[in-house]
């Protein structure tokens, strides 16, 4: 869990299926989680695996009175470097 969710005292959730995780910050109080890093994935590919995309879909913010709040996410790339 990232500094901002530790910061203001807030809890992360994770359900996964494969293919997929889905995470949710949570906490008993109305102080808004600053900008940063929520959460970091890390991903095992399979050995024929080369590449990649990790996309982020229907991040969601929420203010203290339930108002929905845009968000920023990022997408990731993975590149599996064989020369090793």
């Amino acid at each position: 869990m990232g500094q901002p969710c530790t910061e203001t005292h807030k809890s992360l959730s994770c359900a996964h299926r494969p293919g997929a995780l889905n995470c949710i910050s949570v906490g008993p109080n109305a102080i808004a989680t600053e900008p940063g890093l929520i959460a970091l994935v890390r991903v095992t590919l399979a050995p024929a695996v080369i590449d990649a995309l990790i996309p982020v879909y229907n991040a969601v913010g929420v203010s203290p009175t339930g108002r929905e709040l845009e968000v920023d996410s990022n997408v990731g790339f993975i590149h599996r470097d064989l020369t090793e």
